[in-house]
């Protein structure tokens, strides 16, 4: 049964009410403000009709100290039975929301779609809620509030194909993460957790919770602030993903001296091994990388040759298009059964039928299982360039690439699917002054004439979702334009 840290933030306000269980820079809450103020917040939303069961939307922004009250939001709602909704940046989702609580209007959301009632979680609403009258009574509510087969989360994927697909967490799949992660990801008494992203990702409010259980700090901080939070808050574990450890490492070249977080972890796909050498000189005592999907969460541990060790409670298998299994050795779709798997796409049957079959989850993700029992991960089905017939993995070459002085990111992709002779889109993207003539000459010989045909593509932004996965279609859709306009 899973149980809202609520129940431990309780205790620790009972037995260490000055420490520090949150802090957002200056910000920071005791274990008995802390509990003090959910219980608050619990009484002003019930007096605003929110019940158990209701899908509750959140659109904070996005800095530290709005993450830290998102945190405290959710907690509350927790305690009311509430389900939050994980983003309201899409109308599909946003009106099916019981209430929205935002600290600005949603300008991208017509007036016809105003189905639900809007809630300004101002400066001024969060001090007259602060203001409310609560008794010894009032906060006892939360050492006795838990959850058994709830629904606690509407989560959603991260949408780099342009459609985001949703689905329900329960309690059940919290519990399942809840306990992974308090087995592997805080090893060595780490204590503190330091985040640089909201709640609506299911690995920070899971971390949060753990680290609440523990009675330790959570830290909310903007990425420029790590290493001061790191200093500030020893023995903490940390997550981050490519797009961020690029940025630190291209902004604090040299690091950030000799303090080093405990434990950090790369989540979702590949962690190229030049961002695992720079974490390790230069950010965490740890690193390690977890890959993972959406629907399924954690499912093993990826070393630098993409080589995946299963967790305990995994199973695998290795289809085709038709849901045959292939035989070992085999590329084809990485098939998942996990506790920690949803059960399936809210709101489309079609992909449903396509992704989930007694008890599976049949992923995007392209691999095959060594004679060990090891997961060996390819590439995305999506990102396989088909060459006259041929499937070729553009990841390793990606990767490649991507090490090259001057190169921020890069992509491969097919750039004329209807020529016979097809020409492949290396898409280059460069935030700094290159010389490209040179730069092309070096990729050319990463290469190594493994195609015939290819064209060169720079651009300053590639379109990337919020994870910084780059959205492919949409980056195609640009290359294509450029192509039109070339013609």
């Amino acid at each position: 049964m899973y149980e809202s840290p609520n129940k431990n933030i309780y205790k620790w306000a009972k037995e260490t009410p000055e420490a520090t269980a949150l802090a957002s820079g200056p910000l920071k809450f005791s274990y008995i403000q802390l509990a003090n103020t959910i219980t608050k917040f619990i009484k002003v939303f019930e007096g605003l009709g929110i019940k158990k069961g209701m899908l509750i939307g959140l659109n904070f922004e996005d800095d530290s100290q709005h993450r830290a009250l998102e945190l405290i939001v959710v907690l509350s709602l927790e305690a009311i039975g509430a389900i939050r909704v994980s983003t309201t940046s899409d109308i599909e989702v946003i009106e099916r929301c019981n209430l929205l609580l935002t600290d600005s209007p949603i300008k991208s959301l017509p007036k016809s779609k105003m189905n639900f009632s809007e809630v300004f979680v101002t400066k001024e609403w969060v001090n007259d809620s602060l203001n409310t009258k609560i008794s010894s009574q009032d906060l006892e509510r939360l050492n006795y509030q838990s959850f058994s087969t709830d629904i606690v989360f509407l989560g959603n994927t991260s949408g780099t194909t342009g459609k985001k697909k949703y689905f329900y967490q329960t309690a059940a799949i919290f519990r399942s993460i809840y306990d992974l992660m308090d087995r592997v990801y805080f090893p060595n008494n780490t204590q503190n957790f330091i985040s640089i992203y909201g709640v609506s990702a299911w690995f920070v409010y899971s971390a949060c919770s753990i680290v609440l259980t523990k009675g330790g700090t959570v830290v909310f901080t903007a990425l420029d602030n790590i290493y001061e939070s790191i200093v500030n808050y020893p023995n903490s574990y940390s997550t981050l993903i490519i797009r961020d450890v690029n940025y630190l490492a291209k902004n604090f070249p040299n690091g950030f001296g000799d303090q080093k977080m405990t434990t950090f972890r790369a989540q979702g796909s590949y962690f190229p091994r030049h961002s695992r050498l720079w974490l390790r000189k230069h950010l965490s005592k740890i690193v390690i990388n977890s890959y993972s999907a959406n629907e399924t969460f954690q499912v093993a541990e990826m070393d630098e040759d993409r080589v995946c060790t299963l967790y305990p409670d995994v199973q695998i298998r290795i289809v085709d298009s038709q849901w045959n299994d292939l035989p070992q050795g085999e590329s084809g779709h990485i098939t998942i059964q996990s506790p920690r798997q949803v059960s399936g796409y809210l709101w489309n049957p079609e992909l449903n039928i396509e992704h989930f079959k007694e008890g599976w989850f049949r992923s995007n993700d392209i691999g095959y299982l060594t004679p060990e029992g090891n997961l060996v991960l390819v590439d995305r089905a999506d990102n396989m360039l088909n060459l006259a017939g041929i499937k070729v993995p553009p990841a390793p070459i990606e990767a490649q690439i991507k090490l090259l002085p001057g190169v921020d990111d890069c992509v491969l992709l097919e750039e004329d699917t209807l020529s016979d002779l097809q020409t492949i889109a290396i898409c280059i993207e460069v935030s700094k002054a290159i010389d490209r003539s040179s730069l092309e000459k070096a990729v050319i010989a990463v290469l190594a004439k493994r195609f015939k045909s290819y064209r060169f593509y720079f651009l300053s932004n590639f379109p990337k979702t919020e994870t910084g996965k780059v959205k492919r279609k949409e980056l195609q859709q640009q290359i294509l334009k450029r192509i039109s306009m070339r013609n």
